[in-house]
C-alpha cells in the first residue's frame, strides 16, 4: 500500500547555522528558513487532509505558509518533536559548536536509557514516541494527505524502525540525521509494518 503521509524537516532554524539557543522551545526560523517555508509550496502541491506539526516553533513556522494556503485543513500538535537528548538548564545559552564535547560524551555513553538529565529523554524515550506516531498513523484512512512537519532526528528515527528495525540505535539515527536536509521532503514508506 502506497502511503501518503510525507515527513518534512523544519526548515533552516537558529541552531541549524550555530546561534547561541536558549531551549528548544524558543528556537525560530532564519529569513532563509523562512524562504524555505515559502518555496515548500511548489513542492507540495497534493491539498492535504491534516497537517500534523511539534510542540516547536520551527515547525509551525515551517508549515505557515501550507497552513496559510489551507486555512480548513485541521492542523494537531503531535509527540513527533526533536531528540531532546540534552538537558536544556545545562545547556542554556549555548552554541552548536558549544555542546559538541558534550554531543560527543552522549555518543561515546552509547546507553538508550541515559538521562542527561531532568530535562532530557533517553533514546527509548524517544523510539516510543516514534512507534507510537506510528501506531497513530496506521489507524488513518489509506487516502489521507498527511504532512507532518518534523526534526531531523526524529525523521531518521522513523526511517530506521519502518525499513532497517536492526540496525535502530543511537549512532545511526545521528548519522542519518545529518543526511536530512532542511526542508527536506520524505514520503513515509512500508508504514504498516509496525502495526501487525
Amino acid at each position: 500500500m502506497k502511503s501518503n503521509t510525507w515527513l518534512i524537516r523544519h526548515a533552516q532554524s537558529q541552531s541549524n547555522v550555530g546561534m547561541e539557543t536558549t531551549g528548544n522551545a524558543k528556537i525560530e526560523l532564519t529569513e532563509f528558513g523562512k524562504v524555505q517555508a515559502i518555496a515548500l509550496l511548489t513542492e507540495l502541491t497534493d491539498r492535504p487532509d491534516l497537517i500534523i506539526i511539534s510542540k516547536y516553533p520551527r515547525t509551525e513556522q515551517t508549515a505557515a505558509p501550507l497552513i496559510e494556503k489551507f486555512p480548513n485543513v485541521p492542523v494537531e500538535i503531535w509527540p513527533v518533536e526533536e531528540f531532546h537528548f540534552l538537558d536544556e538548564d545545562i545547556c542554556f545559552g549555548t552554541t552548536m559548536a558549544q555542546r559538541r564535547p558534550i554531543v560527543k560524551e552522549y555518543l561515546e555513553r552509547n546507553d538508550p536509557n541515559f538521562r542527561h538529565g531532568p530535562g532530557a529523554e533517553s533514546f527509548n524515550d524517544m523510539c516510543n514516541r516514534g512507534r507510537q506516531t506510528i501506531e497513530k498513523l496506521c489507524k488513518m484512512p489509506a487516502d489521507k494527505n498527511v504532512f507532518i512537519f518534523t526534526h531531523g532526528q526524529f525523521i531518521a528515527t522513523l526511517l530506521l524502525m519502518l525499513n532497517d528495525a536492526e540496525n535502530l540505535n543511537i549512532s545511526n539515527v545521528f548519522a542519518n540525521a545529518k543526511n536530512i536536509e532542511n526542508a527536506q521532503i520524505i514520503r513515509l514508506e512500508n508504514i504498516s509494518k509496525l502495526s501487525r
